[in-house]
């Protein structure tokens, strides 16, 4: 689940997951969220077979539609386990949560910042400060606080597994 999960795309076409034990790519409708989620992790494993996989949940976004991020959360985990990925799950591992005001400001960027790196609050000033930042897009300190804490976990549980 990323920011690309556009909205009118989600709730119009989220699809549904092929059966646990279907693996070809040839199911999987790629008009819906679940079919191309499923045909991308088809993909990478097609091409690099012995390589992990780890898929990153985003945080709780105010940017975009609360239960379009369930659903999209839905099919990605579902196909993460039929599929055998590892989750680095920002969503449930941290509280970073951008619906809530202080987090949006604080953690978040829709423009870079006067030093030409993604915006905080010390950095950049909104025209619409009510709205912007979206809330969609962590920025550095988000991703040092939340980001990098969860994944380096998930990443060294990896690495473990394949010594």
């Amino acid at each position: 689940m990323t920011n690309d999960v556009h909205q009118g795309f989600i709730r119009e076409n989220p699809g549904s997951l092929t059966a646990l034990d279907e693996f070809d790519p040839a199911c999987f409708d790629s008009d819906t969220y679940a079919g191309c989620f499923e045909s991308t992790i088809a993909e990478f494993r097609r091409h690099w077979p012995s390589v992990p996989i780890i898929y990153l949940a985003v945080h709780r976004n105010g940017g975009q539609s609360y239960d379009d991020q369930l659903t999209a959360r839905r099919l990605a985990l579902g196909a993460c386990s039929k599929w055998n990925v590892a989750v680095a799950d920002v969503w449930a591992d941290s509280d970073l949560d951008t619906r809530r005001t202080a987090d949006r400001e604080r953690y978040s960027f829709d423009a870079l910042g006067c030093d030409g790196l993604p915006g905080t609050p010390e950095t950049i000033t909104y025209s619409q400060p009510d709205t912007q930042p979206s809330g969609t897009h962590p920025n550095f300190p988000a991703i040092d606080r939340f980001y990098t804490p969860v994944l380096g976990e998930k990443i060294s549980f990896v690495i473990e597994g394949l010594r």
